[in-house]
């Protein structure tokens, strides 16, 4: 049916061509209820050759209530011509809606896990006010939110 799959497209050129680049932006359906996007490649331009080169792939997640729970963000590899694993962010909210937390974390190429790089804590008051905004880094051996 019409708008499934749908895709939007933008591109945005600078004057220095060295510096052009263009983004994709996806949307999984577009005859959902509540549409979000999914993904966003960015992709540099190759003067030399004419072509479009992957650069970044950025991928979100969302919970049934709209709120996004997941950013992960991807390396284009020329390499292997794949799209590999660089950061994630998850969230977490309250029944409100109101974000409690977001923890960042890397990729480890050697051992092919997430790992704890940053942490944010929020609390609110009864009327919803924010309360708390802490920030914690992963560091030390062996390593702890500090």
């Amino acid at each position: 049916s019409e708008g499934e799959n749908s895709q939007t497209k933008s591109e945005m050129r600078f004057a220095d061509p060295n510096k052009t680049y263009k983004t994709s932006h996806k949307l999984k359906s577009a005859i959902t209820e509540m549409q979000r996007l999914d993904s966003t490649v960015i992709q540099n331009y190759n003067q030399s050759t004419g072509t479009w080169i992957n650069s970044y792939k950025y991928v979100a997640e969302y919970d049934s209530a709209g709120n996004q729970t997941t950013n992960l963000a991807l390396n284009w590899s020329s390499t292997t011509s794949t799209w590999e694993n660089w950061s994630k962010t998850d969230f977490q909210y309250n029944p409100d809606g109101k974000l409690l937390s977001e923890i960042r974390f890397g990729w480890d190429k050697i051992s092919n896990t997430w790992t704890n790089k940053s942490k944010y804590e929020y609390a609110y008051d009864t009327k919803g006010n924010l309360i708390l905004n802490a920030n914690y880094s992963w560091v030390g051996n062996p390593a702890f939110w500090r």
